[in-house]
């Protein structure tokens, strides 16, 4: 067996695209075997569904076969009702296409409710070319569909399949080598004045999308039939530990301390150096679970650091907000360290109920949502009024692109998936051309060029991911020539009423899109930002305002990351000096928005309020005035108010840092009220 090893594809990527050619082959032979009149579409389905991970391709695939049976079922009994009237034709197929996007913003079953609406426009289109035809295409349609989700599963399941356990295991490593590579850049930072937290920052980020990319792979498993569903609960809560602890590296951030800042004589190279070796001790108990895993260091390091800490404490009353900081932010990356190593240790956590405000709930009644819906329904009626006026028979398939392109949200995204998908079909249809100019095209030739085309395509696909839409395309535009009824292609009508129908799609949504109404990137990116604020503002007030078991939050970090594509997406093109000055602004309001929220998930998860509170009321200072003038700051824009708040913040810092410290004993009654003061600060001085 080992002398095959050379010959097993390594690479996910390769394994996967391998799995991809072999699968479509089989899925178009046994459709010419079957005598299906498109058997393309068997073989469009295996590439519509191929993914690097099996997991994501049975649940892909699961998708499309309910969908398309749901949309042909309707297509079906709508087909009968629409039959003698123009009119309602057109309005069926706006709503079909409107609930069908509505749903797609935020349904568990997005592509499900998408694959049904395209199926059951196929269905009743076919009114406008055959009607006899709409029984017979409903039945087809879904057994041609259904063949090659059966093939695309059977072979994820048993050729090539991708372990998805391993590469999460992978990600999970990379991860905390960010961590690691976060905390020595924070040392630096800390002891060294030439350097400066933009560069941690930018590892955090980093730290961040790495994460994104942990959210996908945890979200492929529970389909993945190896692994149980305990398992991918630990994973999931692995995960909310990096997660916070990356909250916590953005709150401190935003909070430079610098080296002149602390006392030299404080063990901080020690702290740092346990840090380092229980990060690499949990990297060990990653790769091998069952091996004995040492205690953590930190809890040491820090015990030693509060003991000097208090040995010469009467000597830094001017270093205490800092130190005070620094200790809080450290017992939180303790606390998160000692949660990763139970989990390791695959020793039982109490599960912690969710805080987050169900995102469905919330987007249901999102007017962008809504109104995004309406369009894409207003662009179907349009694409299918061009499609009838020019009566090119076969042009439907190709007019849902325009559904494909109505789903993005703005026109810079709408280009970018109409070019890929122009590109895309050139490429796939001219080396299928090109093929048929060149060679007879018997079988043999067929299985050859099919293999070795859709081996490239997807490979290119997995490798590129951003530019994943044109191997897609590619692939789907080579099966429409080759695969034709009977065989190897006898007519090239299919691709061409294709491409023509995509030509009527792209100019239907960019006429919606760009005249009748417009949706370009800076006003979605000005709403994102406008929906930030106010969602924001929520969290903050039932932070301030709840008891922290009543505490329920509305959970931003998608909305975060589509405005951060956004931005990116606007620095990226050329613009010009008013245009940049806009992104400029545009851009420091987000970063603030970033401080405020990690600020808030900072005061939630290490601040006892209620104790900073009893300790405010002992010593006298304003707190719940404060409190009060920051909610109604954020909440009513009270401007009038920010100099009375700067007052009563300067006065308690003022009061904090002549409080007589106890000789022996816990300082942290202190701790605990200066942190919420410095959060307080923080979201006073984001705000204005």
């Amino acid at each position: 067996m080992s002398a095959f090893l050379p010959f097993i594809p390594q690479t996910a990527e390769n394994r996967a695209a391998i799995r991809t050619a072999i699968a479509t082959l089989t899925a178009v032979l046994l459709a010419f075997k079957f005598h299906f009149e498109t058997p393309y579409w068997s073989g469009m389905t295996v590439v519509i569904t191929s993914n690097l991970y099996t997991g994501n391709i049975i649940d892909k695939a699961l998708m499309r076969i309910i969908g398309t049976i749901a949309g042909a079922f309707l297509g079906f009994i709508a087909a009968g009702l629409v039959v003698n009237s123009f009119l309602l034709y057109l309005l069926t197929s706006f709503l079909l296409v409107a609930v069908a996007v509505y749903y797609y913003n935020f349904s568990r079953y997005a592509y499900a409710w998408l694959l049904g609406s395209l199926t059951a426009l196929i269905i009743i289109s076919q009114l406008a070319v055959n009607p006899q035809n709409v029984l017979y295409v409903a039945i087809w349609r879904s057994v041609e569909i259904a063949l090659g989700v059966f093939v695309s599963s059977l072979f994820a399941l048993s050729v090539f399949p991708n372990p998805i356990k391993k590469i999460l295991i992978k990600q999970f490593d990379i991860l905390l080598a960010d961590l690691d590579k976060c905390l020595k850049q924070l040392y630096a930072c800390l002891t060294d004045s030439s350097k400066d937290f933009q560069t941690l920052a930018e590892s955090n980020v980093q730290l961040k999308i790495h994460c994104r990319k942990a959210v996908e792979l945890i979200g492929a498993m529970p389909k993945d039939p190896s692994i149980k569903k305990e398992n991918i609960d630990r994973y999931r809560a692995l995960l909310e530990s990096i997660y916070q602890l990356a909250r916590l590296f953005q709150y401190q951030i935003s909070q430079p301390i610098k080296p002149y800042h602390l006392p030299v004589f404080l063990p901080l190279k020690e702290v740092f150096h346990a840090l380092e070796n229980d990060i690499s001790s949990l990297r060990f108990a990653l790769k091998k679970p069952q091996s004995r895993q040492q205690p953590l260091q930190l809890q040491a390091s820090l015990q030693q650091f509060e003991l000097q800490f208090k040995k010469n404490r009467s000597l830094l009353t001017a270093f205490l907000p800092s130190i005070y900081s620094l200790s809080h932010f450290m017992k939180g990356v303790e606390q998160h360290l000692m949660a990763m190593k139970l989990l390791l240790e695959r020793k039982e956590i109490k599960e912690q109920p969710s805080i987050y405000i169900n995102a469905q709930k919330r987007l249901r009644n999102d007017p962008d949502i809504i109104k995004h819906s309406v369009r894409a329904g207003i662009t179907i009626v349009l694409a299918l009024l061009i499609w009838l006026a020019s009566s090119w028979p076969g042009g439907i398939n190709g007019i849902i692109s325009s559904i494909v392109i109505s789903v993005r949200k703005h026109l810079y995204e709408m280009k970018n998936i109409s070019s890929h998908r122009f590109i895309g079909c050139f490429i796939g249809g001219g080396i299928a051309l090109t093929s048929l100019a060149l060679v007879r095209m018997n079988l043999y030739d067929f299985i050859v060029i099919l293999l070795f085309s859709v081996w490239l395509f997807s490979y290119f696909s997995f490798k590129y991911p951003q530019y994943a839409y044109i191997g897609l395309q590619a692939n789907i535009a080579l099966i429409i020539t080759l695969a034709q009824g009977g065989g190897p292609p006898h007519t090239l009508a299919p691709p061409l009423e294709r491409l023509a129908g995509i030509i009527m799609g792209i100019i239907a949504s960019f006429a919606v899109g760009n005249l009748l109404w417009r949706t370009d990137a800076w006003i979605i990116l000005r709403r994102y930002l406008n929906k930030l604020f106010y969602y924001m503002t929520e969290n903050l007030n039932t932070v301030l305002c709840s008891k922290k078991e009543d505490v329920r939050l509305h959970d931003l970090t998608n909305l975060f990351w589509l405005s951060r594509g956004l931005i990116e997406t606007l620095s990226a093109q050329k613009l010009s000096a008013g245009k940049e000055k806009q992104l400029v602004g545009l851009r420091n309001r987000f970063e603030h928005y970033v401080i405020i929220q990690a600020t808030i998930s900072y005061v939630y998860s290490s601040v006892n309020i209620e104790k900073a509170r009893t300790t405010a009321k002992n010593y006298d200072l304003p707190l719940t005035v404060i409190e009060t003038g920051i909610i109604d700051l954020y909440r009513y824009k009270k401007k009038k108010t920010v100099p009375a708040l700067e007052k009563q913040l300067q006065q308690s810092f003022a009061v904090i840092q002549h409080m007589p410290l106890k000789e022996n004993g816990s300082d942290d009654e202190l701790r605990n009220i200066l942190a919420y003061l410095n959060a307080l600060k923080q979201f006073f001085l984001k705000y204005i």
